[in-house]
């Protein structure tokens, strides 16, 4: 046998192989191809054109080019709001670009047959459907950064997010559907046009803001270095400030929260819940669709059975946490455990809540069994015998704040 050199070098062709292969993994490569699909299905369904080549390209397009427009917009920003200094200049320059992109996709799709021309001559040609999209663009993408900084998702698939749900809009607004172009122009104009006049006020504000005082420079600063140093002379000259008080944060904020709430273990090996966020969003877009389609059905029946559904799902768990806390050490004293019959038939046993706790992937005909093993290590306290029905809620409330139940 051939002993194998440890120094050897993988082949290109491997190091291809691993590079495709980690690409295709990619949740943000998986969101991309559904933004390529949910564009060629909403423009193709919208505008007639199932089988225009026009579209097709422009939706392959999109596929494989949409992680990296979301990077490039994201760069744009933060070169502009570096360079300038001010919020406006950053949220501009990712307009510019956007606007520029989105007016070169209409002119293909328009010239292509892919797209209405009446449809797309009621919001104002190809430079209205794109000032608009982009407007709107720019409206959601901010909302999904805001998320993000809520240590809500990754920035880059809250942007690809943000742009799927705009793709339905566009799709939908430049077909001249209608309520779909009013919503398209309202999100547009309104959101978009709110967003810039927010960061054009705040821009305003930090040129009248008074000067002097004493400043607070927080971060982690590993290592400080010369940018730092940059950084607190220039604010000590623009802001006439007196001193500068450094603090170092040696855990990130949303790091340490994220440690609070259990979801990070450590750095390395965290407890991954950005794609239950896609989710939910994918839901959220998949109602708006139903929203524009079927107005009325959506709003006296869906809505009101899933608000139904949420009431209900929220009361039993207020049932399951009241007078618990989950930083309590004690594992077993994190959660009210109910044994009424009738509460756990019609719960599938989620009364046997400390054992939904600690084995939540168990499936429900198995946590009777599981609260058997581990029953006398729970306190009294949190055994339980109520029931539930929403003519209790007050009762249940009253008698929880007077800690009677």
């Amino acid at each position: 046998m051939s002993a194998i050199n440890p120094d050897t070098k993988a082949s290109p062709l491997v190091g291809l192989a691993g590079r495709f292969g980690r690409y295709a993994r990619s949740r943000s490569t998986r969101l991309a191809a559904f933004a390529g699909l949910l564009t060629y299905l909403c423009y193709a369904y919208a505008h007639n054109s199932w089988t225009n080549p026009a579209l097709i390209g422009v939706a392959l397009f999109f596929a494989l080019f949409m992680p990296t427009y979301s990077r490039i917009s994201n760069k744009i920003e933060i070169w502009a709001n570096n360079q300038f200094g001010f919020v406006t200049a950053g949220r501009l320059g990712r307009f510019v670009f956007q606007f520029a992109f989105n007016l070169v996709l209409f002119a293909i799709m328009l010239l292509g047959g892919g797209m209405s021309r009446s449809g797309v001559a009621s919001v104002g040609g190809i430079a209205g459907a794109a000032l608009v999209t982009s407007l709107a663009s720019q409206g959601l993408q901010y909302l999904g950064s805001y998320l993000f900084q809520r240590g809500i998702g990754d920035l880059n698939r809250n942007v690809l997010t943000a742009l799927c749900i705009n793709t339905v809009l566009t799709a939908l607004g430049t077909a001249g559907m209608p309520y779909a172009r009013e919503a398209f122009l309202a999100i547009g104009l309104g959101l978009g046009g709110l967003l810039l006049l927010v960061g054009l006020l705040s821009d305003l504000r930090s040129l009248v803001a008074p000067k002097g005082g004493v400043g607070l420079y927080f971060g982690t600063f590993n290592p400080f270095h010369n940018t730092h140093l940059a950084i607190i002379e220039r604010a000590m000259e623009q802001r006439r400030l007196d001193k500068i008080i450094i603090h170092p944060t040696l855990i990130p904020r949303h790091y340490a929260e994220a440690f609070r709430k259990g979801v990070l273990r450590n750095v390395r090996s965290p407890i991954n819940y950005r794609w239950a966020f896609c989710e939910q969003t994918l839901l959220l877009l998949f109602v708006l669709l139903l929203l524009l389609l079927q107005p009325r059905l959506t709003l006296s029946y869906l809505l009101p059975i899933y608000m139904l559904t949420f009431l209900i799902s929220r009361y039993v768990d207020y049932l399951n946490h009241y007078g618990c806390s989950d930083r309590e050490a004690n594992p077993f004293e994190r959660a009210n455990n109910s044994l009424h019959r009738s509460f756990n038939s019609s719960t599938h046993n989620f009364g046997y809540h400390t054992a939904h706790h600690l084995r939540p992937s168990a499936h429900w005909t198995e946590l009777p069994a599981i609260h058997e093993q581990i029953a006398h290590h729970i306190p009294g306290r949190c055994l339980k015998s109520f029931s539930w029905s929403f003519l209790l809620l007050p009762y249940h409330f009253v008698r929880s704040r007077r800690c009677q139940m």
